[in-house]
């Protein structure tokens, strides 16, 4: 739908946080469909591999830089040829939309910000 149907590779992000002084905040969401996630405030990275996919970030007074960096695997680019059933014999329009379609890619929910 997205017409990302055979990508693979990365996706960034960005959003904007202003905040009236310097504080702690903790960055949450949902499980990401993505291989890997990467967050980034103001340039301070953290890799989130597993749940809960939350960190705590230091935002300094005025605007700060949110980045969240999406890696997805090579299993869209090859298709939809991952069944659970059984090994598929022809691939067509007729193979997305069941369980054999490509992998999700983005972040459910968004990332919540509580500061």
């Amino acid at each position: 739908r997205e017409g990302l149907m055979f990508f693979a590779g990365e996706a960034t992000l960005t959003r904007s946080i202003t905040v009236d002084s310097d504080c702690e905040a903790r960055l949450s969401f949902a499980r990401p469909d993505a291989g890997v996630t990467e967050i980034s405030v103001n340039g301070q990275r953290r890799a989130l591999y597993w749940a809960p996919y939350e960190c705590r970030v230091a935002l300094k007074a005025g605007e700060n830089e949110l980045r969240v960096t999406l890696t997805n695997s090579c299993r869209n680019m090859l298709g939809p040829h991952y069944s659970r059933d059984a090994d598929s014999y022809g691939v067509g329009p007729h193979s997305y939309g069941r369980e054999t379609e490509n992998m999700h890619f983005g972040i459910p929910g968004g990332v919540i910000v509580e500061y």
